[in-house]
């Protein structure tokens, strides 16, 4: 129904030998700029409301071009037949933190975002500074008591965070000692809020001002989308899903909106928030990639140990692709027989 050129999404209707009718679509990564017919839309959108045409407005438009045609594709989806909807997120590198807001586009019921933890470095006092910038811009806008105390809030959050990334303790004794790494003692951990910001949840327009929501939640940036699917959701991960797109299958799993169907995620969690900068050892010139940040699934764990499927469906001996696909079809199918 899709081929992602013509259309924004890959996608199509699966129907499985029970009868049951499965809606695929694939996100290949969490950034609107994998999506090759994102620019040319947006760039007919803007001409044909006579806007100016721009770096900026085009970005812009492409992002809600993104959003928009997932919403056509999901009513297309609909429309012929859909009872189940399986979002195909293998062999996704990730992207951005639209992993944190996908989730709400696809579900009806509240999306708590993960804990959010920086090693404390320049990297976490340059994103802290960035969330204080943004806090302080809509500060100047907001006129309701309530959002002013939020973002009062907020600020202060993030430059106490500043501060103890400025200021990392200790690790020499890591060379030294051999004790649990526990919660006590120094870890060179900053608690830098939740995946989309300061707040892990907020509903559906709060504060009645999305500069303000989206200053302490990004997912508050596509409001106008949430919940464009509220049925049976099935998330496909295999060992090549990483960053954003875990942060997406463990929003999902965590939050009880749906189910990991395939293989183990491959176990890159955070990653990098200001970007990859390889650390050089001083002697040998060995070059290694350290990161910097941790997202905390709601149990606590790191998603770098990677996102256990629900319902495994494991390559096996003498199969090809195409046998493997409709066999992990045919799990979501029986799966939602049993419901």
């Amino acid at each position: 129904m899709g081929d992602g050129l013509s259309s924004v999404y890959r996608a199509g209707l699966a129907t499985t030998a029970s009868g049951i009718k499965i809606g695929v679509i694939r996100i290949q990564q969490f950034t609107h700029q994998a999506f090759p017919a994102n620019c040319p839309q947006g760039f007919a959108s803007l001409k044909a409301r006579g806007e100016a045409i721009g770096d900026r407005s085009l970005r812009d438009e492409a992002d809600q071009r993104w959003l928009a045609g997932l919403a056509e594709q999901i009513a297309a989806l609909q429309a012929v037949g859909m009872t189940a909807l399986l979002v195909d997120v293998g062999n996704n590198s990730g992207g951005n933190d639209s992993g944190d807001l996908f989730p709400r586009l696809l579900s009806g019921h509240p999306v708590r975002s993960a804990r959010l933890r920086m090693a404390a470095s320049t990297a976490a006092s340059a994103y802290a500074d960035e969330q204080m910038a943004g806090l302080d811009s809509a500060l100047k806008a907001a006129q309701d008591t309530e959002a002013r105390a939020a973002l009062t809030r907020a600020r202060a959050f993030f430059a106490n965070a500043r501060a103890q990334a400025a200021q990392p303790c200790g690790m020499a004794w890591v060379w030294t000692q051999q004790r649990p790494w526990a919660g006590q003692g120094c870890q060179r951990l900053v608690d830098m809020g939740h995946a989309g910001g300061f707040a892990p949840l907020l509903p559906r327009g709060a504060f009645g001002d999305q500069n303000v929501a989206y200053r302490l939640s990004y997912a508050s940036s596509a409001d106008d989308f949430w919940a464009l699917w509220r049925g049976p959701l099935y998330v496909l991960t295999d060992g090549r899903t990483y960053s954003s797109a875990e942060m997406f299958a463990a929003a999902v799993q965590d939050n009880q909106l749906g189910k990991i169907v395939g293989a183990k995620t491959g176990g890159d969690g955070c990653g990098f928030m200001n970007g990859e900068r390889p650390t050089v050892l001083m002697h040998s010139r060995m070059g290694l990639r350290i990161p910097d940040c941790m997202r905390l699934r709601a149990d606590g764990r790191n998603e770098v140990a990677g996102i256990v499927p629900d319902l495994p469906v494991l390559a096996t001996e003498g199969e090809d692709s195409r046998m493997r696909a409709n066999r992990l079809l045919e799990t979501v199918a029986a799966d939602q027989l049993a419901r």
